[in-house]
This record gives structure tokens, C-alpha cells and sequence, in this order.
């Protein structure tokens, strides 16, 4: 009898199959490989800040995205950096396209034994927030969660871009998508995670960019515009990942508990235009690429219509 009984509450204490699978959330449907290709980070982790990884927009490369900014200045400043390639240059399934960025968090933390920060920029916010809303694993595993000219409620331009084609994208980030509409269901901030908003009121893109219910605001998190800071100051979206304002956010919200705070911020990077360690010829260069390229880059791969919810968006899961 006693021998039964200790099986019995064995069993009761194993956990089932149905709730490891809701502890993980979905299974990936991208590969191992595929994924660890898409990674890149240092070969070792020094362990003196949280690892950072680094989320691109549409139309880029990581390297391209990161490399001369962020990716020079932070690891120079002893911080680990970590980029992943979104799939198809970020013109792929964004659902699909998150999965890169939940095996690329599972893999930093388990091998920096530390918890993420997660830098994202455009299109890149909305990888790392699909993330943190379908897969609960992932959700421990993030400290921060940094935002530069995130489209959280979609953004009015990608009705225009849609017609009649686009790439997935920016089916996903119209106003009134599925996607969207999925994305913000229920708690837009979820977990023992610090949201960051950063934006621009002169960002071309990013609109509606009202302060309440603009497209960068989540509610339940902090939403900061660069204006805030220095009332007159013109940032278009693609000079988001280099200009000094943003970066003093994103630094203040990096090296304090929480999301970052603009009474911290000090009037005096006003007087900057962009961040310390970067010549005004890269950033200059990046912008020029940007617009001569993707032209051409986002009229390529087009879809006919918005990608489906996959099946655990549309069930709830």
C-alpha cells in the first residue's frame, strides 16, 4: 500500500506533457540550426552586466543595423552584445520571424547563466514583444525590454504600403490587423519585465505618435519621446539608432532597475547630435543606404494579404 502510494504521488507531482507545453509555450516550428545561425554573440560572456540582444527593423542585416553604433560602443564599455537575423532581411512572418528571437533569449541566458536585456528597433519591437507574450519561459528570462520607434499599434503609412501588396510585415503592422489586434489583446506589458518606449514626434513613420494613445505607447509600461527631453529637436526614424537622446534613454534604462526615467536624463545631451562613440558620417551613411535601398528591397517579396494567427494566437493559448 505504501509502496502505491508514494508512485502515486510521484505521478501527481510529474509534470504532465500539456503542462510543459504551457510552461514553454508553442513549439518552434524554426529549426535548431537555423536558429543558432542566426545568433551571433561573444564567444564568451564576462558576466559584468546583463547579456544584451539587439533586434533589427525591416530591409536589414543585423550587422548592418548594429555594427557601427551599439554594436561598436557597448562591447568596447564591457558589455556583452548579441544580434539576431531576422529571417528574409525582416520581410518574413513576423510570428515566425519572433521564434528566431525566443531561441536567441533561451540560448543567451543559458550560457551567460544572467537574464536578458533586449534592445529593438522599427519592426524589431514587435518580434520581441510576440515573444514575450506567447512563450512564458521567455518572459523569465528578460529583464528589460528597450523599444526605439516601436509601431505598437501599427502604423497608419502601412495601409498606404499595402495597397494591394506588401511584404508580411506590413500587412502585420497596419492599425487594424489581426496581428496587432492579437499582439495587444489583454496585458500589452506582461511579466516582471521593464518596458521602455522610446520615440519621436518628428519620426515619418511612427504615427499616430500622440502622447496617451499613440502608436509607441504600451500601456503598463514607460513611453518616452525624445522631445521630452529637448522640446525642439527633429529625430526622423531611421537616426533613432544613433542618436545621443535615444541612446541616453536606452543606457538609462540598461544600468537601472525598471525602465528608464527622462528625470534622469540630463538636458546637456541636447547639445549632442549623435551618441558618444560615433562619427556623424556613419549615421549619415546608414540613413542614405537606408532610403536608396529600400525602395528596392521592400518591393520585393510581396504577399497578397496578412500572414493567418498561427493556431495558438487564434485558440488563445
Amino acid at each position: 500500500m505504501r509502496s502505491l502510494l508514494v508512485t502515486a504521488l510521484l505521478v501527481l507531482a510529474m509534470p504532465t506533457a500539456e503542462a510543459s507545453a504551457a510552461s514553454t509555450g508553442p513549439a518552434l516550428r524554426v529549426t535548431s540550426v537555423d536558429a543558432a545561425g542566426a545568433l551571433s554573440c561573444p564567444e564568451r560572456f564576462s558576466g559584468a552586466h546583463e547579456p544584451l540582444l539587439f533586434i533589427h527593423g525591416t530591409s536589414y542585416t543585423a550587422e548592418q543595423a548594429w555594427s557601427w553604433n551599439y554594436g561598436k560602443v557597448l562591447p568596447a564599455a564591457g558589455y556583452d552584445v548579441c544580434t539576431v537575423q531576422l529571417p528574409d532581411l525582416g520581410r518574413a512572418d513576423i510570428q515566425v520571424s519572433a521564434e528566431y528571437v525566443v531561441s536567441a533569449i533561451r540560448t543567451i541566458a543559458q550560457r551567460s547563466q544572467r537574464k536578458v536585456d533586449l534592445v529593438s528597433f522599427s519592426q524589431g519591437p514587435m518580434e520581441a514583444r510576440w515573444a514575450l507574450k506567447w512563450w512564458p519561459d521567455v518572459l523569465d528570462l528578460v529583464d528589460d525590454s528597450i523599444m526605439m520607434a516601436a509601431p505598437n499599434h501599427g502604423f497608419a503609412e502601412a495601409d498606404f504600403f499595402c495597397t494591394p501588396s506588401c511584404v508580411a510585415p506590413f500587412w502585420q503592422m497596419r492599425v487594424r490587423s489581426a496581428f496587432i489586434r492579437s499582439l495587444n489583446q489583454g496585458d500589452e506589458t506582461p511579466g516582471d519585465v521593464a518596458y521602455t518606449s522610446v520615440y519621436s514626434r518628428t519620426d515619418q513613420f511612427l504615427q499616430p505618435n500622440v502622447p496617451t494613445d499613440g502608436t509607441a505607447a504600451l500601456t503598463g509600461g514607460t513611453t518616452i519621446a525624445v522631445q521630452d527631453v529637448c522640446a525642439t529637436r527633429p529625430v526622423e526614424h531611421i537616426a533613432m539608432v544613433s542618436d545621443a537622446v535615444v541612446y541616453a534613454v536606452v543606457m538609462d534604462a540598461i544600468t537601472h532597475p525598471g525602465p528608464a526615467d527622462v528625470r534622469r536624463i540630463s538636458p546637456s545631451v541636447c547639445s549632442q547630435s549623435v551618441m558618444p562613440g560615433v562619427n556623424q558620417a556613419d549615421a549619415d551613411s546608414d540613413r542614405n543606404s537606408f532610403y536608396q535601398n529600400a525602395p528596392v528591397l521592400l518591393g520585393e517579396h510581396h504577399t497578397p494579404a496578412e500572414p493567418p494567427l498561427a493556431p495558438y494566437a487564434r485558440s488563445g493559448q
